[in-house]
This record gives structure tokens, sequence and C-alpha cells, in this order.
């Protein structure tokens, strides 16, 4: 059980913005112009939604990404150190998203520990 923030789409400057800075313009690299977040109070709530999305007939899981450890470097380790489980999947087996055209675009799914998301 989660509670969950809407993320919404990232705006057109910030994509831009993390283009130039981050990824050389490479828009291949660029997953997270779609980003939810969902809120855990414990781990084995967390765990239990990673191991729902990877049984998911209509989710196909591109990237699982953990910065939960102390030896991590990189992803979600912000300067403000914060830890989260980073998930970058795709729609693919489900209708709506097929009927829409977005069913091959990658989303980002944030998976944080209340304690650490406040």
């Amino acid at each position: 059980s989660g509670r969950y923030a809407l993320g919404g789409v990232k705006s057109i400057a910030s994509c831009i913005s993390k283009l130039d800075l981050a990824y050389g313009r490479d828009v291949s690299k660029l997953l997270d112009v779609c980003r939810e977040t969902i809120f855990f109070e414990r781990v084995s709530d967390l765990e239990a939604c990673l191991s729902a999305l990877s049984s998911d007939p209509s989710v196909s899981v591109a990237q699982v990404r953990s910065s939960m450890d102390n030896y991590y470097q990189g992803c979600c380790k912000l300067h403000t150190g914060f830890r989260c489980v980073r998930v970058n999947l795709r729609m693919s087996g489900n209708e709506e998203a097929r009927r829409l055209c977005v069913d091959t675009h990658v989303c980002e799914l944030l998976l944080v520990l209340t304690r650490m998301g406040r």
C-alpha cells in the first residue's frame, strides 16, 4: 500500500535544458518526460510493487536503477542525498496505450520510502 504524487509531463523548456546539460542533445536518453512517484511506508511494500510491475503483462520494464545502498554512484542520488528506486517502463501490452500510440514511450516511476521522501 502506498500513496502517489502525480508528476505530469515535463515542460519543453525543462526537456531542452536537461538535453543540453546532461545528454548532449541526445533525445533517446531523455526518459523522464512522464514521471510519477509512489511513496511506501515499508521496504516490503516497495518490493511487492516491483514484483507486480515485473509480472504485469501490460508493462514492459526497460530499466530498474536503485540508489538505496551506500555504494551507489549516479542516477537518483541528488545533491541532497535523495534515495529511490527508479523504474523506466513502457505500457507496451496495454490496449489503451496502443490506441493512443504511446505504447513505445518510456515513462519513469519513482518508488520512494516515505521517510526518505520527506
